[in-house]
């Protein structure tokens, strides 16, 4: 019915033929789990898989779809990054419900590790540990945000650690150096209040649970060190 031409040609054509995915309807997935592990945790699974409750969340779909579309496309940060996927969490700031939830901008595509749920993965949050040990030391020593500390070469234990611009401020009040992110005045509060000793239990009751008291960071934990999910 066809020609050697046709039959050449749509052999060919056959290599590069993408097949359809299969997709399963499922609304918010990376959100979905995470309900149903919290649920595993007090009901087991014989139960769960009865089907007869319903479960109540905070999810705004609206929300949720609005999250989904603004994170669809990557190509800028591909071109400035070289990222490969998005994820994002939306928390209502008064009660803490979570609004939105997206763990990856496409739960289907296997090529960007699509299951891979980065809104629970810790990740290092680099400088947003800085309020923190600030937090602890206005809480727990005898200074306030006017207090001037140096912003200058230093020395902590035969490590001279810099500023992310390679730049000192010399003497700057602490509301300064926090609102610059600078990094030596962190390290000196981190010290003044107390090391690790202190900031870990502090940061533990807040829930920053992966910061794990086996684990020495020392100073770079108030810089980069500590591994927190986005939840």
């Amino acid at each position: 019915y066809i020609s050697d031409q046709q039959l050449k040609s749509a052999f060919i054509e056959g290599f590069n033929y993408q097949f359809k995915t299969h997709k399963f309807e499922i609304l918010a997935p990376h959100f979905v789990h995470w309900i149903i592990e919290l649920l595993e945790q007090n009901y087991d699974k014989e139960t769960l898989q009865k089907g007869w409750f319903t479960v109540k969340t905070t999810l705004d779909l609206e929300a949720q779809r609005e999250a989904e579309r603004l994170l669809s496309n990557i190509q800028s940060d591909r071109q400035l990054y070289g990222a490969s996927n998005k994820s994002m969490v939306y928390l209502d700031s008064t009660n803490g419900d979570v609004l939105s939830y997206v763990g990856s901008v496409d739960y289907f595509n296997e090529e960007i590790e699509w299951q891979n749920d980065m809104v629970r993965k810790p990740r290092q949050v680099w400088s947003t540990m800085k309020p923190f040990t600030y937090s602890y030391g206005f809480m727990n020593l005898p200074i306030t945000e006017d207090t001037p500390m140096f912003d200058i070469p230093s020395n902590f234990g035969g490590d001279t650690p810099n500023n992310a611009d390679d730049k000192f401020m010399w003497l700057v009040p602490l509301k300064n150096a926090l609102a610059f992110s600078r990094n030596i005045p962190a390290i000196k509060m981190f010290l003044a209040a107390g090391w690790e000793a202190a900031i870990k239990p502090f940061l533990q009751k807040l829930w920053m649970t992966s910061i794990k008291d086996t684990t020495e960071y020392g100073y770079p934990l108030t810089l980069w060190a500590g591994e927190i999910s986005m939840l």
